[in-house]
């Protein structure tokens, strides 16, 4: 069964708290996604990444190092071996019980009607990610796969009913709007998910509406920011503070 809370209703963009509410808690810890729901977030965004005994925990970089001090990579190190890392004293010592979740954890803490935006940062995850969302509570019209790695969306698309976004930077790559049409198009892909950048404007998110492709927005901090992408249709909008942004909305 569909849950129409997951679909966008309104022209206002959904916001979505960057690794949960992480300019208050430590990133992708439960502590910082269960903030991000008392700060009035529509949705939250995660990185995930595999142990070496392939259990998908929420990691941004590839190794532990500045989060949790130990400066080895994830997918060199057993579930046994990291689960206790304490993964929230480098933000602040309050957080020092923080650990690892695995995916199957954080799906849980996903409140109904809410949404979660999976950054998938490893091309092999995919069938390990699509076994756990198949096993939790959360309605398949309330999770996004997000991913700059084509394969990861093709395979999302073609195996699954997930919606599913292709991260771009633009400062990493040279835009040919036309060729990411085409691209989005031959992935099937849902939508874009772009950097917070000049070359994001309205323009472009009219040619991504073109071929019924929504575009989405990543990192934006700055209400007049927020602003300026509220009046361009943007359908999400990710942000470290999403108490500010989502109250910068609101009165608008």
């Amino acid at each position: 069964m569909s849950d129409w809370r997951c679909f966008k209703l309104g022209l206002s963009p959904d916001i979505i708290a960057h690794r949960g509410s992480s300019k208050e808690a430590p990133e992708n810890t439960i502590s910082a996604i269960n903030l991000s729901w008392l700060h009035l977030s529509d949705g939250v965004e995660v990185d995930i990444r595999s142990t070496k005994d392939n259990v998908l925990l929420c990691l941004h970089d590839k190794s532990l190092l500045r989060t949790g001090g130990l400066d080895r990579k994830l997918k060199d190190l057993k579930y046994e071996e990291v689960k206790n890392i304490d993964v929230g004293s480098w933000f602040s010592s309050k957080w020092s019980e923080e650990t690892l979740p695995p995916i199957e954890k954080v799906l849980r803490h996903i409140p109904e009607g809410k949404k979660i935006f999976i950054e998938v940062k490893e091309e092999s995850l995919t069938d390990n990610l699509i076994e756990e969302i198949n096993k939790s509570p959360v309605n398949n019209d309330c999770i996004r796969v997000i991913s700059f790695y084509e394969n990861v969306i093709k395979e999302i698309k073609e195996k699954t009913n997930l919606k599913a976004n292709l991260l771009i930077s633009f400062t990493q790559q040279n835009i040919s709007v036309n060729a990411l049409k085409e691209k989005l198009v031959e992935l099937k892909a849902d939508g874009i998910g772009a950097e917070n950048h000049k070359l994001l404007n309205k323009e472009f998110v009219n040619e991504m509406t073109s071929v019924n492709k929504e575009t989405h927005v990543w990192t934006v901090d700055n209400s007049d920011e927020a602003l300026k992408y509220l009046k361009m249709g943007i359908a999400s909008i990710t942000t470290n503070i999403p108490k500010k942004i989502k109250e910068t909305i609101q009165k608008n």
